[in-house]
């Protein structure tokens, strides 16, 4: 198992979760800008504390304009290690700089490079984390030894540390041996942490594959099986259609109720067929690019009423219709399918002399359909589940006892090929709206 962990750990998207921590480690260093400032001249002005602020504001300025540089770029160099490590190292060229206008190794800014040691942590291996702090530890232990043998200039905070402590060899030793083990503890433990928390997710990513897997193999048995019982269940139904008819004989009436029911449950049966297959189909079968066309969203509203005429009658509903001429580039079919589960759920969860209302409109970049009735509503408790497969709430089975509990899933579905979102408001016993918004654009897949 963990030799299968951590070949999966190279197989992750590191690229993409470098990018992202490198994107979060340039936002961070604009506070740090913010810092440099706030560090130099606050206690220059209000604590009276001497420091070359005109210094210390340059190195500020360098990194500002480093940063903005490092804001604009985009693309592949984004996703390198190289790209982490010159960021972690030019920010360390800078505060070297400022520990040296600080007073060098006396400077209380020293411990401000173990903030980077942890970012290089969470941006890098650990090796190169490693390498990183050593190559702090090379920058400070230069700069002491430079000062110390008068190379290059001393620049104390007289008002901390007395002037002869950079130059003593023991102070120098103990500050950098502190150092050192408080840089390379840190690299251990924020490594640690990192590389834990990289294992969970290299399982999860794991899990998640398996489970895909899993899903897709049912979707395809679904599929299989449901094509294979269509057939036979249309010709059971339409057998029994032709009896029921009297076109095999005049069926006595006793047999009349038990017909009537078989005839029911084999329609229900052929229901659950359809749904199922079309909700395994929009899981599976991605339209190709020749299938899309420009859908007339007006037309195909216009279509499935008429499909529905006789049950909008037959419940007396009243009809309202508020479509635009707006254009969806799709598969005609999953519109109408779309169209239809929506429409129909209204239509059936409505009580006789009730309302229902479509809209659809272009709202922006958008086109917006809206579907409202005065039926049933949604209780409080069911709308967490209302799109999940085979669901359905129980004031819904009180109405309507025969339901697949699959249309809205299938609705979800299809929304979700074309990048769309769908919502819904509910009031019990008042009525539910629901509205589907796609983006307008290219839908091309392949």
């Amino acid at each position: 198992m963990e030799k299968h962990l951590e070949k999966d750990l190279r197989v992750l998207p590191l690229e993409k979760e470098l990018e992202g921590r490198v994107r979060w480690f340039i936002r961070l260093r604009w506070l740090a800008v913010l810092g440099i400032f706030a560090f130099s001249w606050i206690p220059a002005r209000v604590f009276g504390i001497s420091l070359p602020l005109f210094q210390i504001s340059c190195v500020g300025l360098g990194v500002l304009f480093l940063n903005i540089f490092y804001s604009f770029l985009r693309g592949p160099v984004l996703t390198k290690e190289w790209f982490a490590h010159l960021q972690v190292g030019g920010d360390w060229l800078g505060l070297i700089f400022i520990v040296h206008y600080t007073g060098g190794i006396e400077s209380p800014v020293l411990y401000y490079f173990i903030f980077h040691v942890i970012i290089s942590a969470v941006l890098l291996p650990r090796r190169a984390c490693f390498l990183d702090a050593t190559l702090a530890l090379i920058m400070i232990a230069c700069l002491a030894v430079l000062e110390a043998a008068g190379v290059i200039p001393h620049m104390p905070i007289k008002e901390f540390f007395p002037w002869y402590l950079y130059r003593h060899p023991w102070f120098i030793l103990g500050e950098l041996f502190f150092l050192a083990t408080t840089f390379y503890g840190a690299a251990y433990l924020a490594t640690s942490v990192t590389q834990i928390l990289k294992k969970r997710e290299a399982e999860l990513v794991v899990a998640h594959e398996r489970l895909q897997k899993m899903d897709r193999a049912k979707d395809e048995f679904v599929l299989k099986v449901t094509h294979e019982l269509r057939a036979p269940l249309s010709a059971i139904e339409s057998l029994l259609r032709t009896v029921e008819e009297g076109y095999a004989g005049q069926v006595p009436e006793a047999l009349s109720d038990i017909l009537g029911r078989i005839m029911r449950r084999t329609g229900f049966l052929l229901q659950l067929v359809n749904d199922l297959l079309d909700f395994a189909s929009g899981k599976l079968e991605k339209p190709k690019k020749e299938e899309y066309e420009e859908v007339n969203m007006e037309e195909s509203i216009k279509n499935i009423l008429s499909l529905m005429h006789s049950k909008i009658e037959g419940k007396r509903l009243k009809l309202s219709v508020d479509s635009e001429h707006v254009t969806l580039r799709a598969v005609p079919t999953e519109i109408d399918l779309i169209l239809t589960n929506l429409i129909d759920n209204a239509i059936k969860y409505t009580p006789e002399g009730g309302s229902v209302g479509i809209i659809n409109k272009r709202v922006g970049r958008q086109v917006m359909l809206e579907v409202r009735d005065t039926g049933l509503g949604i209780p409080e408790e069911a709308r967490p589940h209302i799109f999940e497969e085979f669901y359905r709430a129980e004031n819904a089975k009180t109405l309507e006892k025969e339901g697949t509990g699959l249309g809205l899933a299938i609705v979800r579905n299809l929304v979700r090929h074309y990048e769309g979102e769908i919502s819904f408001r509910s009031e019990l016993n008042k009525g539910t709206v629901f509205t589907v918004r796609f983006p307008i654009k290219d839908y091309s897949r392949t």
